[in-house]
Formats: structure tokens, C-alpha cells, sequence
């Protein structure tokens, strides 16, 4: 038997680099899948914080709509009654029986007005000087003391629910909202019944006697907002938010 020959190896030779083989085709669907899964992941994120970002904007604008509100309310109210010249004349003589704007004030002196509901009427004597300012933000640019009546409700504007206020001034009424997202007023009248400048009972105008209308020395005012972040991802709290405050007629104090 003849010997095998041996192949001669060159001792100069470069050895041949081994050929990686490339990805296998489960291989590519798991960078595939993994790569998905980050992007989702990313893309929640992203979107989560933008949600947040969006209701945080949507809660910062309720609360400036709540100081706003009840601003605007407590001066209007505690300012009920007010008159220039208390030495020259009585509140009966300066306030006398008026219907405006379809508030009925039925005494002379009275100077607030409610129906079932939440509507109120407030009513003063604004002199030419004494910067009193109706809820318009504007003041008596008359020659003469003008008699301000103000009216605030809710109603739907431009598909809104809003706090809306009336201002009536020598037979003229202006319309102005003030803020969105109130759904409704709630409205109790302090009221004197002995005359010792101390609140007997809170009475709904629903209930109210014609002869206590004048004995109204202040006005707990209850304002109800939409939550505007309800449904929004990562906020939980109420539909609503209530906000109550309690208002006195400085003209009673």
C-alpha cells in the first residue's frame, strides 16, 4: 500500500479569516419586537407627560378662574348698599322701591334681591368720585350719584357654562361673563331677625319672607367648577370642585 501524502502547509501563507454568518431570521423578529417594545415604551412616556403637563395647565386655570369669581362676587356684594352721602340722606331715601331688571327691590333700603335658583341682585348708589366699580370693572363716569344694579347667574355662553353678570345703569343693561367652567350658584342670605348685627339664620331666597329682605346683613355664596383634567391619563380626582364663601354688606356692618 502506497502512503497517503501529506499536503505541505506554506509557512509564509495568511491564514483566511472564518466567515461570520449573519443574523438569523428569529434573530431579526426579536430586535424587531425589542425594538417596538422601546419605541411604545418612549412613546407612553411622551404622551403621558404631556398629559399631565395639559391637565396641570387645565387646574392652574380653574384655580384663577375661582379667585376671579369670588373676587368679583364679594366686592359687588359687600359693597350692597352702599350710598355717597349717608349724612344727607337715609338708605330708604337713597335706595327707594325699584324693579330692575326684573330684581324686585319691594322696600326702600334693600339693597339685595334673589329668586329660586342662582340669581342675585345686588343694588348701591355709586358717586362720582368714590371709585366704586361695578363687575365690569367700570365706575360712575356720570355727573351726578348713579344707581348700580347688578345682576349674576349662570348660563350657557358660546357652549360654555359661565358666571355671567348683568349691570343695569340708567335703564341700560350690559351683559358681561366673567368665567368659565362654573356649572352653578347656590345662594343663602344671612339674615338679622332680632336686630343685634348677628346672623339668626341662613335662609335660601326660595324661602325668603318679603319683610326679611331688608334684614340681609351677608350672603354665603356656594360656586360649583367642572374639573377640567377629569378623564385626563394619570389625574384622579372629583368632577367638580365647590368653593363657599361668606360675604358681608358692609353697608350692615
Amino acid at each position: 500500500m502506497k502512503p497517503v501524502p501529506r499536503p505541505r502547509t506554506d509557512p509564509c501563507a495568511i491564514p483566511r479569516p472564518q466567515t461570520q454568518a449573519g443574523l438569523g431570521l428569529i434573530e431579526l423578529l426579536v430586535v424587531i419586537v425589542i425594538s417596538l417594545l422601546m419605541l411604545a415604551g418612549l412613546f407612553a412616556t411622551v404622551y403621558g407627560t404631556r398629559q399631565s403637563f395639559v391637565a396641570q395647565n387645565q387646574l392652574a386655570q380653574l384655580q384663577d378662574n375661582e379667585r376671579l369669581a369670588m373676587t368679583v362676587l364679594t366686592n359687588i356684594i359687600q359693597t350692597a348698599g352702599y350710598f355717597s352721602n349717608p349724612t344727607t340722606k337715609t338708605s330708604a331715601q337713597a335706595l327707594p322701591i325699584a324693579t330692575v331688571n326684573g330684581g324686585n327691590f319691594a322696600a326702600a333700603g334693600q339693597s339685595v334681591y334673589g329668586i329660586t335658583g342662582d340669581q342675585i341682585w345686588v343694588r348701591y348708589v355709586a358717586g362720582t368720585s368714590d371709585g366704586v366699580m361695578d363687575c365690569s370693572g367700570q365706575t360712575n363716569a356720570t355727573a351726578g350719584p348713579q344707581t348700580d344694579v347688578n345682576t349674576f347667574y349662570v348660563a350657557n355662553v358660546g357652549g360654555a357654562s359661565q358666571l355671567v353678570c348683568q349691570v343695569t345703569e340708567n335703564g341700560t343693561t350690559t351683559t358681561q361673563p366673567l368665567v368659565s367652567g362654573v356649572t352653578s350658584m347656590t345662594i343663602l342670605y344671612g339674615v338679622d331677625t332680632n336686630g343685634d348685627g348677628s346672623v339668626d339664620q341662613y335662609i335660601p331666597a326660595s324661602t325668603m319672607a318679603a319683610a326679611n329682605w331688608k334684614s340681609v346683613i351677608s350672603v354665603q355664596v356656594t360656586l360649583t367648577f367642572a374639573n377640567p383634567a377629569t378623564g385626563a391619563t394619570g389625574v384622579t380626582g372629583p368632577a367638580t370642585f365647590q368653593l363657599t364663601r361668606t360675604i358681608d354688606l358692609m353697608s350692615q356692618i
